[in-house]
């Protein structure tokens, strides 16, 4: 029984170290993570509205954390304004804590509403606030300023928003037309769908190397080669540019003061004696009149061109195959070469010159007789 006894001691002494070991560390823990056992100031300050703020929220400085509040008072007496908040700040912050310095509520996370207390440096040349001072509160005009800013943004984007849904709902845009009309946006969707393939076919054979610019993108040297004749073709618009502008040629010499109204005053008289022309033919004047009026004369010159027609094209398939002396002169070059040579020996021949000058001579005083 003593035995059992003792070991019923040792049993119940091991559980009750283990669970003073056990809140030991808990205390540590906690103590660490609440600076419970660090020494700590008292401050006050006030505020217009603690919502969002609570026992035990933060108390930070530049966004450090230095401190936690212990008491959030609502004054009992009616013409009090203001929450009074009591905070602690850590020992070896406290000489950060002086005079300038101003407290406000600051959001720790926006869509819990969970705020905390902000103090802000004070002046390095001010002196530190003693304990239980009171630290006043940051003036909220620049807060209120920035509110009123969010929510005119937020009005703005709201008014925006309104419009463009009331339109969306009138049916006015494209994409009210097709939420209202439910046959124009499939009618939409089927083209957009075929846009889309079709963009994606042209992918599919630029990714294939089809094309002219699938070429220019996958063969380096054939793209190289495209750049050096464009660069070709544009020096060369460069020059007939500069040749236009400095007068060469015949576009320089339009584009030349005087030239190109020459030109004008030339086709506006064309376009007159064309004017003219048109004129006689309305007033039936002229062998064109002749020949819309009288249809046998008409006929007859049609048979006589066709007669003329046939016999230049007898003639001169003729001298294309050789035939008579005007053929042998075009196709046989030796015969017109020997009778460029007898003439030329002829005019050198004093004998022949003389003849001819003698028969000449004859033939001008047989004129003169006859014409006498």
């Amino acid at each position: 029984m003593a035995r059992e006894s003792r070991y019923q001691s040792l049993w119940v002494g091991l559980v009750v170290l283990a669970a003073l070991a056990v809140f030991a560390v808990a205390m540590l823990v906690i103590g660490q993570e609440t600076q419970l056992f660090v020494p700590k100031l008292t401050f006050r300050t006030n505020f217009a509205d603690a919502s969002g703020l609570r026992v035990g929220s933060p108390v930070t400085m530049a966004g450090v954390r230095v401190g936690s509040v212990r008491r959030i008072i609502l004054p009992t007496d009616p013409t009090s304004q203001g929450i009074e908040v009591v905070m602690t700040v850590n020992r070896e912050y406290a000489a950060r804590v002086r005079e300038g310095t101003t407290a406000q509520l600051v959001f720790l996370q926006m869509v819990a509403n969970e705020k905390a207390v902000d103090l802000t440096p004070g002046d390095p040349e001010g002196k530190v606030l003693p304990p239980g001072s009171f630290i006043p509160p940051a003036e909220v005009e620049p807060i209120l300023e920035t509110g009123r800013t969010i929510a005119d943004t937020l009005e703005e984007i709201t008014a925006d928003l309104r419009e463009i849904l009331g339109a969306m709902r009138r049916g006015e845009g494209l994409l009210g037309k097709a939420i209202v009309d439910p046959e124009f946006g499939n009618e939409t969707l089927t083209r957009l769908n075929t846009v889309l393939a079709s963009m994606n076919d042209v992918l599919l054979r630029m990714q294939r190397g089809e094309g002219l610019v699938a070429r220019l993108l996958a063969d380096e040297q054939y793209g190289r080669d495209v750049t050096a004749r464009l660069s070709e073709l544009l020096e060369a618009a460069g020059r007939i540019v500069e040749g236009i502008e400095q007068g060469r040629g015949a576009l320089g010499r339009l584009a030349a003061e005087g030239e190109a109204e020459q030109m004008v005053d030339d086709l506006s008289a064309a376009a007159a004696s064309i004017r003219r022309l048109g004129e006689r033919l309305d007033e039936r004047r002229g062998l064109v009149e002749r020949l819309v009026a009288d249809e046998e004369l008409a006929d007859r010159l049609a048979r006589n061109v066709d007669e003329t027609m046939a016999r230049l094209a007898s003639i001169t398939r003729k001298i294309d195959e050789g035939e008579g002396t005007l053929g042998l002169l075009v196709n046989e070059p030796t015969l017109y070469d020997d009778v460029e040579q007898l003439i030329t020996g002829m005019r050198r021949s004093r004998l022949v010159s003389w003849l001819l000058r003698r028969y000449h001579r004859k033939g001008g005083q047989r004129e003169a007789g006859s014409g006498s």
